[in-house]
């Protein structure tokens, strides 16, 4: 149970900085 918990917990981490990421990415792209 703790290791799916921790699993999720890293995959979720990585999707949100996926998020931020490509967020970032798109309103420093010159328009």
């Amino acid at each position: 149970m703790k290791a799916q918990a921790i699993v999720a917990n890293t995959w979720a981490s990585r999707v949100i900085a996926a998020i931020w990421v490509f967020a970032i990415l798109l309103i420093a792209a010159p328009k």
